[in-house]
């Protein structure tokens, strides 16, 4: 470590740890590279959190947190799966401090744009907590000259990864099919044709005869002999990929037929153009007149008869 190039930085106070969980705030400081040395922090976050009471002494400037983000990625043997690594220095003066070692949690911040979860001491323990800032290890501190607890370690970290979003149906979402109709139904996925899997309909796989997959990204179609068997109503169509599976509704619509139409029953459309309201037939103009008729046939019958019992009663 490049130790005689640390700046110079204000002291810490005496600070007494009661109890044990309370944490020991660490100066931080930062070789960026060779020229400049380590430099001043003051904005990243350290702490150590040890596992018995200690009373902290004093900070020199060359104490608290150093690390190195240089050096370990020159020639460095990174493990398999991680990206970067960098040297961690971690010095705490003691105050009246009984023991060979000090265990406790070590807080360290979190290099921008890499993942704390999967951050671990190299060769040793996986980060116990983070952050998005900061991340935190088990760690065992060893004693110097009965006055000093310090710790040298490296850390590896890999890059953050992005989260990864779930496909949606861009087209054909919410989509209706007639019974009868002779053409299918189509749906289409945002998820990479290369990823397809299958297609579910109502929660269950459906047989790959009963539709027709194509690039663009994803378009699914559900035959026309599929869809008659499928009840009236709603249902579910899922499109299976390997990045997500990509969910809609549609509507199964029963066929409007001619007798449907002959028969009395008013339509829901018929009942809206008469505010709600289901009226009767109306009797058309030819049958009054036949009434008209029959009304006079009726009335003249009526007359000749009173005519003829007034002649009969005149002879008399």
């Amino acid at each position: 470590m490049h130790v005689t190039q640390i700046f110079a930085m204000s002291a810490c106070s005496v600070t007494k740890i009661e109890p044990a969980s309370d944490p020991i705030d660490l100066l931080v400081r930062v070789l960026e590279d060779e020229e400049s040395g380590y430099v001043p922090r003051p904005d990243l976050t350290a702490a150590f959190t040890p596992d018995s009471a200690v009373i902290a002494g004093e900070f020199t400037e060359f104490q608290g947190l150093a690390i190195d983000y240089y050096n370990p990625m020159i020639g460095a043997q990174l493990s398999e799966g991680y990206d970067i690594q960098a040297e961690y220095t971690v010095t705490i003066p003691l105050t009246d401090y009984d023991g060979d070692t000090l265990s406790g949690t070590l807080t360290v911040p979190l290099p921008q744009g890499y993942d704390g979860a999967s951050a671990r001491i190299k060769g040793g323990a996986a980060a116990s907590s983070y952050t998005d800032t900061t991340v935190s290890f088990p760690v065992t501190l060893a004693m110097e000259f009965g006055t000093t607890a310090s710790l040298n370690i490296t850390i590896e970290y890999k890059e953050a990864q992005e989260p990864v979003q779930a496909p949606v149906i861009i087209a054909g979402a919410n989509g209706s099919w007639q019974k009868g109709g002779t053409d299918g139904l189509s749906f289409t996925s945002n998820a990479a044709f290369a990823d397809f899997i299958k297609v579910q309909v109502d929660g269950k796989d459906i047989n790959a005869s009963s539709y027709t997959v194509k690039e663009g990204s994803t378009i699914v179609t559900l035959n026309a002999a599929y869809l008659e068997t499928l009840s009236v109503g709603s249902h579910t169509l899922s499109i299976v990929s390997a990045s997500g599976t990509a969910k809609t509704e549609f509507t199964i619509t029963a066929i409007q037929t001619e007798d449907n139409q002959a028969s009395g029953v008013t339509t829901p459309q018929d009942q809206d153009k008469n505010n709600g309201v289901t009226t009767s037939p109306q009797t058309s103009d030819s049958g009054n007149m036949m009434l008209w008729v029959a009304l006079l046939f009726v009335s003249g019958g009526m007359l000749s008869t009173a005519t003829y019992k007034n002649r009969k009663q005149v002879r008399k």
